[in-house]
């Protein structure tokens, strides 16, 4: 069997071609999206927060559902109680929005998958230009993105004897269970407040 040669339709997201190895994806809302080369016009905050709602963190090995969508909003509720800006809440909301367009890869593997960081890279910073806010994101998302990290794995994976991690630094309470829909709707009402608050001309956030 004769080499296949790469296509141009395989990296130009302007050459139609009508056929499975389109270098695409279709969007909840049908919008044609194209994760290695993303542009702002294709990005929309539904077909985000839908994404988002259907994808189990911890490569769905928990005790129970907990969607990127709940824990994105659960980042921005630490970085709330931390007296952060309204900010830099909206940034903890969209902080790994890019997962709204890319296979779910548990962060142990990432490392070792070649190219997948610049990607990923990539989509972060287009979500950003298409939203207006700071990318690289602010240290204090991080720092909440741990927090909220500790806390989940205490609370849905539990007997894990041989895991060492640290505690939260704070009791936050038992952690409710949502479903994809209850998820995309908290998202998008944190959305849509963080929105209405945000300062255009806010400066840059180290």
């Amino acid at each position: 069997m004769a080499e296949e040669t790469e296509r141009p339709d395989q990296k130009d997201p302007d050459t139609k071609k009508d056929d499975h190895r389109r270098a695409s994806i279709a969007t909840y809302s049908g919008v044609e999206f194209f994760p290695l080369a993303p542009r702002v016009e294709d990005v929309r905050i539904f077909d985000i927060a839908h994404a988002l709602s259907m994808k189990c963190r911890y490569t769905g090995q928990c005790h129970q559902f907990n969607s990127v969508a709940q824990h994105s909003v659960f980042v921005s509720e630490i970085l709330e109680s931390m007296k952060q800006s309204i900010e830099v809440q909206y940034i903890g909301l969209m902080h790994d929005t890019s997962e709204a367009y890319l296979p779910d890869v548990a962060s142990p593997i990432k490392g070792h998958i070649q190219g997948f960081r610049e990607i990923e890279d990539r989509l972060e910073e287009c979500i950003a230009k298409a939203f207006d806010f700071q990318y690289p994101y602010p240290k204090m998302v991080k720092v909440a993105d741990a927090e909220a990290f500790k806390h989940e794995y205490r609370q849905i994976m539990p007997n894990l004897s041989w895991w060492k991690g640290d505690p939260p630094t704070y009791d936050w309470g038992k952690m409710e269970e949502w479903g994809p829909l209850i998820a995309r709707e908290k998202f998008l009402q944190r959305w849509r407040r963080l929105t209405a608050q945000r300062d255009p001309d806010v400066a840059i956030i180290p």
